[in-house]
């Protein structure tokens, strides 16, 4: 079970996503800051908590925006995804102490499409930076699938 915090800011004007760039096995690729769920641990909680440790920020959280799985071709991992939407409310930015972690900046809506995100929900973000970030609407949370690469 991975738990992400999707931050928007800090321009509230041209909203840029906060993003935390990982290395791992020769690989490097960007994600929503979070991770695994700690046993006892509620999912807002949990994205508090990595949010904190993976960018030193501090937050509050949002409503659910979406989930997903991603199911192995052989079956053998199989992770659930889920995305809390979060606003910083303190704290300052800097990298965790994680050995995977490379970076973290916040990236502008436009260059998110052009990065290497896992998993892959660009889109998502961009849908609800263009059309719920600075309305009451209510968010309909959306099952994405499996979204293994």
């Amino acid at each position: 079970m991975r738990v992400s915090a999707l931050v928007l800011g800090p321009n509230l004007k041209e909203p840029q996503v906060l993003l935390v760039r990982h290395r791992r096995k020769g690989a490097n690729y960007w994600a929503l800051p979070g991770g695994r769920l700690h046993h006892g641990e509620t999912f807002q909680e949990c994205a508090l908590r990595e949010l904190k440790e993976e960018t030193g920020l501090e937050g509050a959280t949002g409503p659910f925006l979406f989930f997903s799985e991603a199911l192995s071709p052989n079956r053998s991992k199989h992770i659930i995804h889920v995305c809390i939407v979060c606003k910083v409310k303190g704290g300052k930015m800097q990298l965790g102490d994680e050995p995977v972690l490379a970076g973290v900046a916040y990236v502008s809506l436009d260059e998110i499409m052009r990065l290497n995100i896992y998993p892959p929900v660009q889109k998502q973000i961009l849908d609800y930076s263009r059309n719920h970030y600075n309305s009451n609407q209510t968010i309909n949370i959306q099952y994405l699938g499996n979204l293994w690469l």
